[in-house]
C-alpha cells in the first residue's frame, strides 16, 4: 500500500500535507539552480562565479542567505500552495 493512500490521524495528514507542499519545494529550488547540500538534505546551495546563495528548507519554513537579490525574488515568486 502507497504511503498517500494509507489512513492517517490529523496530526498524520498534517505532516503529509507538509511533505508534498516540501517535494514541490524542492522540486521548484531545484528547478531554478539550487542544489541540495550533500551534508544536510534541509540546505541549498547556488553558486555562479562569485554568487552565493544559501537556503534552509525545514518543514514549511525558508531562510535565505544571499548577496544577489534577483534569485531571492525568483525564490519569493514561487507558489507553494497552487
Amino acid at each position: 500500500q502507497r504511503l498517500d493512500e494509507e489512513k492517517y490521524t490529523p496530526k498524520g495528514y498534517l505532516d503529509i500535507i507538509s511533505l508534498n507542499i516540501n517535494k514541490r519545494i524542492d522540486k521548484y529550488l531545484q528547478k531554478i539552480g539550487l542544489r541540495k547540500s550533500k551534508a544536510n538534505l534541509h540546505i541549498y546551495i547556488f553558486y555562479y562565479k562569485n554568487l552565493y546563495i544559501i537556503l534552509l528548507l525545514y518543514v514549511n519554513d525558508l531562510i535565505i542567505i544571499r548577496i544577489d537579490t534577483t534569485k531571492i525574488l525568483e525564490v519569493k515568486s514561487y507558489k507553494y500552495y497552487s
